[in-house]
C-alpha cells in the first residue's frame, strides 16, 4: 500500500487552462535514489530509441532496462571501473531534438548532460562486462553445432560457416552470461520496478 501511494503521490503535475496534466510520474528506483518517466525518456532519446507509451505492454520492460543500465553504473563505481566522460559535446543531439516528443519536456542542458553522462556510464560498464565473460568458441564447440543443426546449412560444408557459427554462439553465450549477472545486479542494488510491482 504504502509503495501504490508513493507512486501516485509522487506524480507531478502541471495545469493546463484548469485542468491537470501529468507531466512524470516515478517509475522506480536503484539502491535508494528515485527516477521519474521523466528521466526515463531522456535516457532513450540519448540513445535514440524513441519513448513507449506509458499504456503499452513494453512500458514495464522499458523500466526494467532502464534502471538495470543504472545498476551497471552503481555497480562500475563501487569497483572504481568507469573513467570520467565528456558531456560538453553530446552526440545526435540534434537528431535528438527532432525526435518526436522531445522539445515537450523542456529538459535543460545541465540535465541533459547529467543524464548523458549516466548513458554513457552504462554503455562502458557494459563494454567491461562483456570483455570480461565473452570467451572464443572451439572448433568442436561450433562443429558440434553445425552437426546438431545441419538442415540450416543446406549442402555447404562446415568450413564455409565456421566463423560464422563460433560469433553467432559467443555472442548467444554472453547474452546469457550478461543475463544471469543482470538479475544479480537487481537483487544487489535493490531495484525497483513500480510499475511491475503495481500489477
Amino acid at each position: 500500500m504504502a509503495l501504490v501511494l508513493s507512486l501516485f503521490s509522487t506524480w507531478i503535475f502541471a495545469a493546463a487552462v484548469g485542468n491537470p496534466v501529468l507531466v512524470s510520474s516515478t517509475v522506480g528506483e536503484v539502491d535508494g535514489p528515485v527516477y521519474t518517466s521523466r528521466d526515463l525518456k531522456l535516457f532513450y532519446y540519448l540513445k535514440g530509441q524513441k519513448t513507449v507509451d506509458s499504456q503499452s505492454a513494453q512500458w514495464v520492460a522499458y523500466i526494467d532496462n532502464f534502471l538495470i543500465e543504472l545498476a551497471e553504473i552503481r555497480e562500475g563505481e563501487l569497483f572504481n571501473l568507469l573513467s570520467e566522460v565528456d558531456t560538453k559535446k553530446i552526440d545526435g543531439i540534434d537528431k535528438m531534438k527532432k525526435m518526436p516528443g522531445f522539445a515537450d519536456e523542456n529538459y535543460s542542458i545541465a540535465e541533459i548532460q547529467k543524464m548523458a553522462a549516466m548513458e554513457k556510464r552504462a554503455a562502458q560498464m557494459t563494454e567491461i562486462k562483456a570483455d570480461t565473460l565473452k570467451r572464443d568458441i572451439s572448433d568442436n564447440e561450433a562443429k558440434d553445432y553445425f552437426e546438431k543443426n545441419r538442415a540450416k546449412f543446406d549442402q555447404f560444408g562446415f568450413e564455409k560457416f565456421k566463423d560464422n557459427i563460433k560469433t553467432f554462439l559467443q555472442q548467444q553465450e554472453l547474452e546469457l552470461k550478461l543475463s544471469a549477472w543482470r538479475e544479480i545486479l537487481k537483487k544487489k542494488y535493490k531495484v525497483k520496478n513500480y510499475f511491475d510491482l503495481a500489477k
